[in-house]
């Protein structure tokens, strides 16, 4: 009985005499550890058969390492884990930093019982805590940088400027919405459309 690993053919053996060692039986994640009858190894070269009988595989788990890569956080020690066991991840501390969870290949690697057969190295991601704002203001009435925290909603403040139509604040070309994540600090800069620049036209049966 491999007890879950690759199967070995049973044996026709003469009362009295020794069993023939089988080959050794693989099973993903373990070791082998031994024949068994009940909590007893069997010692091929010294134990004879005198009944048919059942010899059970034993096996132990396999211990591997997470390794972790904290981005600038603060250091983790590496983490001993056990195959097909539970296992729980630390949470990192960062500076300013907002721990979004871990990953590996560029994937969330969560809590849960380890099925993988290597060491592997997780890579912290994270958030900034609070970013500050700072606005440029084109030419426009001044307004003070503000601060905001991670994942906090919050509503952009608006300039002003004679002559023209205040259009939104824009960052990397396009404009920036209230409550956008944030990563780090920013500059928004202003954008105006002129009052001059705003044109009805009419048609009439003159043309």
């Amino acid at each position: 009985d491999s007890a879950g690993g690759t199967s070995v053919p049973s044996q026709k053996v003469l009362n009295g005499k020794k069993i023939k060692k089988p080959d050794t039986p693989t099973k993903v994640g373990y070791t082998f550890t031994g024949w068994f009858v009940a909590d007893d190894e069997w010692n091929f070269l010294a134990y004879t058969v005198t009944d048919d009988m059942t010899l059970t595989a034993g096996w132990a788990a396999n211990t591997y390492v997470i390794s972790f890569d904290v981005s600038g956080g603060k250091a983790l020690a590496d983490m001993n884990v056990t195959y097909d066991s539970a296992y729980v991840l630390p949470v990192p501390e960062k500076d300013n930093g907002v721990f979004l969870g871990w990953e590996l290949g560029g994937k969330v690697f969560e809590n849960g019982v380890y099925t993988k057969t290597e060491n592997i190295t997780l890579t912290a991601k994270w958030g900034v805590a609070v970013s500050t704002i700072t606005f440029d203001v084109a030419g426009g009435s001044a307004v003070s940088p503000m601060k905001v925290n991670y994942g906090e909603s919050y509503v952009l403040p608006k300039s002003q400027k004679s002559g023209y139509v205040f259009a939104g604040w824009v960052y990397n070309g396009e404009i920036f919405k209230d409550g956008t994540i944030l990563s780090g600090d920013i500059t928004l800069v202003a954008r105006w459309e002129g009052l001059n620049d705003i044109f009805k036209f009419e048609s009439s049966e003159e043309g």
